[in-house]
């Protein structure tokens, strides 16, 4: 899931820090170990040097992400070498589909964005948030959330209409955090009995009994 652990004795370049126990500050805010730092190769003509490596620990998110925010070392370092047209950054996820046909490869595009994953009105620009209490400073207000039924019906997941729901997007973790009450109501919107919560590649996902979960379609 994290790539196996990084063998420090099999690399040339690496390079131990002179205070073994030097921390630094998550993105979470939390302590953690730096090991050392390393050369980082980014394509075939790019390599960025002094690279930090840190310990990993079960369960930490993320194990060693690579930071994108406002003041990024690692955007800094490319856009000064000219190798990127603008500090700006794009994600595309990807498709986990169970069939073929709704699988497809993720990508991150440095200096700009994949205009073939861009649809619909015209682009939104907006200053980042700086000192509400997300670390990114990307913060957005969710009017709603709906849940859609296959017979169509449509379940609102906030309490409150006219409501909104103040939320941080944090690239560096995938995982979509909900409130407690938010979450029940998602958890009673959906069909079927939940048994338990996941692990391995999708901790804490929500697990389901087998029957009840998908409704039968009959065929023409």
């Amino acid at each position: 899931m994290h790539g196996g652990s990084f063998n420090d004795k099999g690399s040339t370049s690496w390079r131990g820090p002179e205070n073994p126990e030097q921390t630094d500050k998550s993105p979470a805010g939390g302590t953690i170990n730096i090991r050392g730092t390393d050369i980082l190769n980014v394509g075939s003509d790019i390599s960025l040097d002094q690279f930090p490596v840190y310990f990993p620990k079960p369960g930490v998110i993320p194990q060693n992400g690579i930071g994108f925010g406002p003041d990024s070392t690692f955007l800094n370092r490319l856009y000064d070498q000219g190798k990127i047209a603008s500090r700006s950054w794009s994600l595309f996820w990807g498709w986990q589909g169970a069939e073929q046909e709704n699988q497809m490869d993720g990508s991150l595009v440095l200096g700009g964005y994949d205009k073939a994953k861009m649809a619909g009105g015209a682009p939104l620009t907006a200053p980042f948030s700086d000192g509400v209490g997300c670390p990114s400073s990307l913060l957005v207000y969710l009017s709603n959330i709906v849940v859609n039924h296959i017979d169509g019906k449509k379940t609102s997941l906030l309490n409150t209409p006219g409501s909104a729901l103040r939320a941080c997007i944090k690239p560096d973790n995938p995982q979509v955090v909900l409130p407690e009450d938010v979450f029940g109501n998602l958890k009673k919107a959906f069909p079927g009995k939940t048994v338990e919560h996941s692990t391995g590649i999708y901790p804490s996902s929500l697990a389901y009994e087998p029957d009840g979960v998908y409704v039968p379609i009959s065929s023409p």
